[in-house]
């Protein structure tokens, strides 16, 4: 980048006519779009910082955040609540649910709907392994 600061005064000479198109000046001007494109693109991932959300066979992080699978309660849709949380998913857990839940931001997702469906079946799968596995209480296990 600064290679293409350096050499602004020939770029501008060359645009105008007064000296002839060499390899640098036409590298200059393919280069700078794609190097303005991807500043662009790195500034505003460091700017708004989007976590990612992991979906494992051990539960759900988002962040710093973790829910293991036997720890949810419910996968609530929340997009109509928009003035009560910035979330578009709210996982919640067992315990202590306003401290602990887990809150998936609209800009994570394309389609919360579909996304809030698809961890409510893995829920629901999660539950069902849990319930037809023998617990080390039982007899006979």
């Amino acid at each position: 980048m600064i290679g293409l600061i350096s050499t602004t005064g020939s770029l501008i000479q060359a645009i105008r006519g007064d000296r002839p198109w060499g390899w640098w000046e036409i590298g200059s001007v393919v280069m700078v779009p794609i190097l303005l494109a991807l500043g662009y693109v790195t500034v505003s991932s460091l700017i708004t910082a989007r976590p990612e959300l992991i979906v494992d066979r051990t539960g759900l992080t988002m962040d710093k955040q973790y829910l293991a699978w036997n720890e949810m309660t419910a996968i609530k849709r929340t997009d109509g609540l928009r003035h009560l949380t910035p979330w578009a998913i709210t996982v919640v857990p067992r315990d202590k649910p306003r401290r602990r839940s887990l809150g998936i931001p609209p800009y994570n997702i394309s389609a919360p709907d579909m996304v809030a469906d698809w961890l409510t079946s893995l829920l629901d799968q999660h539950r069902a392994t849990e319930s037809s596995t023998p617990s080390q209480d039982e007899p006979g296990s």
